[in-house]
This record gives structure tokens, sequence and C-alpha cells, in this order.
């Protein structure tokens, strides 16, 4: 009888342990289930972005790009060192504005007749544009005057 007993404590306990073994590796199972669920989870959605986090990666984003834009801005500070800008130059000196106009003026253009005498142009008037820009104004000039 003693034995029938220790047989019955024993298989008694080696089934307790393997229900409790069974529920830890059940449990082990689950987590680490879990954890690679969560993982793709992860990978699938992505990082939400908030307010902070944005923040935060914006500051590490302009700390690191910070060295590269000053580097580039010594190099064009370089390459222009000592000249100006165009909209400085015409800042400085009022008399490029009109600079140009004196090039364009049409009493100063000479035309060499003998460069035409080989074309066979009958009419040259309705070839050429009907009137060039500087006669236009002085015909609208012409027409103020008369009409004050």
């Amino acid at each position: 009888m003693c034995f029938t007993l220790h047989a019955a404590a024993k298989e008694y306990i080696d089934d307790r342990f393997a229900v409790l073994r069974e529920a830890e590796e059940k449990k082990r199972r689950d987590d680490e289930e879990a954890a690679n669920l969560a993982e793709v989870e992860k990978h699938i959605i992505g990082t939400i972005v908030t307010p902070e986090s944005f923040a935060a990666w914006q500051a590490r984003f302009m700390a690191e790009k910070a060295p590269i834009v000053e580097a580039i801005q010594a190099a064009q500070k370089a390459a222009k060192k000592g000249r100006l800008t165009g909209r400085q130059l015409f800042e400085r000196d009022a008399s490029l504005k009109t600079s140009d106009i004196k090039e364009l003026t049409p009493d100063e253009v000479a035309v060499d007749a003998s460069l035409f005498e080989d074309l066979d142009i009958e009419d040259l008037d309705a070839a050429a544009p009907a009137a060039s820009i500087f006669e236009g104004e002085k015909i609208k000039e012409e027409n103020r005057s008369e009409e004050t």
C-alpha cells in the first residue's frame, strides 16, 4: 500500500508539473508571437509622427545638414569674393540704367548701301518692319505735342 500511495503521489506531481511546463511553454510562445507580430506591424504601419517626434527629427536633420550648407555658402562667397551682383551694380551706379539706350539710338547706325546692291528686293519698305521703335516713339511724341 505504501508503494501505491508513493506511485500515485509521484504520478500526480508529474502531471501537475507537466501542466505547469506546458502553460509556461505556451506563455513563452505567445509572448514570442506577440513580439514578432508587433515587429511586423511596426514595419508595415511605420512610425507614427507627432509634432514632438517631428520637431526632434527636424533638429537632428538640421544639425546634420548645417556643416554641408555652411561649406556650400562659404564656397559661393569665395567665388564671388569682391564682385558685386547685378542688383548691387545698378543700385550703386544709376547711369547703368540708361547706358544701353545710348547704344540703340538710330543716329549712330551706319549702313553700307553697297552691301544691298546685289539683292533683288523691289520694295524695301514692304520687307522691313512698319517703323522702328525709335521712329514710333518720335511719332507718339509729335502727336502728344500737337494735342496740347
